[in-house]
């Protein structure tokens, strides 16, 4: 019974927010930057969140396959060559991604001027190394790579071999390639996109060629590191290859942008949330293209492509993502505890969004310790009290009250950590709107008042 009557309180609380108005939730923006690479087609691009950079490697210029490596700064909006002390020789429609778990950017096959390739390539401390595993795929174009967090390896799915479309599945954990045996496998099939969705721990693929190359598949698959598993879902993009696909981990959903579909190039973009394809409509669009790259950006949470064809080569910049951010801020200083400030955070990247839980953390929490949240409306005051409001008069010295306590709940303490989840209402409305947190940890003996009290947490509600 209490915890019906906690979401019902929550659920009322957060339907007092004023209404604001709506407006679209994602679009695209094209960026200008004094240098860029040159209009390409076929290339790879991949980002690097640890020097948060975009890489982008090999390519179709229009004179033929290419080697250059090109990085983009999204905070500093440029782009950059690089130029290293070797390279993997010049290629095009090869496949690549960056494995966080070794901080380095992997490529594989791709096509050259004489043929097929099956060679492996790491940048990795700025330049480019060769590696030689015992065993590697055929030689290949066309087939698609991604960073698998939960195994912490790069896989790799079909492609186009000497022998035609292929449909095997494989796994680099930096030393070697291993064919992953698996009881179900798409059917063979090239030039499709294969992402990894880090919130339901899957690789997720679509369409492609297959056949003479004309007929284009529309099916969608899964991969759980085991096996792969065909989605039915209802709306779909449909029959599509060469398009761009990338996972927004923020959002928590697979983005498709545009690609080949007969008879041309859909100007569209679908997302893929593990059960509905959702066809987005934005204000602004990127031409339709085909053979574009696409990867995420951690640093301004937005999706970066690049370049294509339709049919000319292009080479612009476009980003990608919500006009209606998510965000938990910091609003104040936690107080000092028993074994340091505890502080309240966002838990496992689930941000308030419409429709959605918001994950709350309290970190740093004495081992087992209670812990209360408060939940206000203001920052400002709480009755005839102004806020922040010092409660070194009560024996809490040096913490202050951040927020109006409009409501109180337990968050649940396991080992070191308190978490709380909050339900979102899916009312689009809630967009925008902001309320407060703070969390209240019992600490006997840290002070006279037994307790101490976390940062303020800055709530504003998205929609993605």
């Amino acid at each position: 019974m209490k915890s019906r009557l906690d979401a019902r309180l929550r659920m009322l609380a957060l339907l007092l927010l004023p209404v604001p108005g709506l407006s679209a939730q994602v679009d695209w923006s094209r960026v200008t930057t004094p240098t860029k690479p040159p209009a390409l087609t076929d290339h790879v691009l991949a980002y690097d969140d640890i020097f948060l950079r975009a890489l982008l490697f090999g390519g179709d210029d229009g004179t033929g396959p290419t080697n250059s490596l090109w990085m983009y700064d999204p905070s500093s909006v440029s782009w950059s060559r690089r130029s290293t002390l070797t390279s993997p020789p010049a290629r095009l429609r090869h496949a690549g991604a960056f494995d966080h778990s070794r901080k380095t950017f992997v490529i594989f096959g791709g096509r050259d001027k004489v043929g097929l390739r099956n060679d492996t390539w790491e940048f990795i401390s700025g330049n480019w190394t060769l590696i030689t595993p015992p065993t590697s795929p055929t030689a290949r174009d066309d087939h698609a790579m991604c960073y698998d967090s939960n195994s912490k390896r790069i896989l790799l799915f079909g492609g186009r071999t000497a022998a035609g479309a292929a449909n095997d599945t494989w796994a680099w954990d930096g030393q070697n390639w291993t064919q992953i045996t698996t009881r179900t496998s798409p059917t063979p099939r090239w030039d499709h996109g294969m992402v990894f969705d880090r919130s339901r721990g899957v690789a997720v693929t679509h369409g492609g060629y297959f056949a003479s190359g004309v007929t284009v598949r529309t099916d969608t698959w899964e991969f759980d590191g085991n096996d792969w598993a065909r989605r039915t879902p209802s709306v779909s993009p449909g029959a599509r290859a060469g398009y761009g696909f990338v996972y927004d981990p923020y959002r928590q959903r697979t983005v498709l942008s545009s690609g080949y579909a007969a008879p041309g190039y859909p100007q569209d973009t679908w997302e893929w949330d593990g059960n509905t394809w959702t066809q987005r409509v934005p204000r602004t669009k990127p031409p339709g293209l085909s053979g574009h790259a696409m990867c995420y950006s951690t640093e301004n949470l937005q999706v970066i492509q690049f370049g294509g064809q339709n049919p000319a080569r292009n080479s612009e910049t476009w980003f990608y993502g919500t006009t209606e951010p998510a965000t938990v801020e910091n609003g104040g200083q936690a107080c000092q505890g028993r074994i340091g400030s505890e502080l309240l955070g966002v838990d496992d990247s689930r941000y308030p969004w419409v429709g959605a839980t918001l994950g709350i953390e309290v970190m740093q929490v004495p081992s087992g310790a209670p812990v209360a949240i408060f939940l206000g409306f203001s920052r400002n005051a709480w009755g005839n009290f102004t806020l922040p409001l010092s409660l070194d008069a009560i024996g809490a010295t040096g913490c202050r009250l951040f927020t109006s306590p409009d409501l109180v709940t337990a968050a649940t303490t396991i080992g070191s950590s308190a978490k709380w989840d909050l339900p979102i209402p899916n009312i689009a409305n809630l967009s925008s709107k902001q309320f407060f947190l703070q969390g209240l940890v019992i600490a006997p003996n840290v002070n006279a008042f037994g307790a101490v009290f976390t940062n303020l947490g800055v709530v504003t509600i998205g929609r993605r």
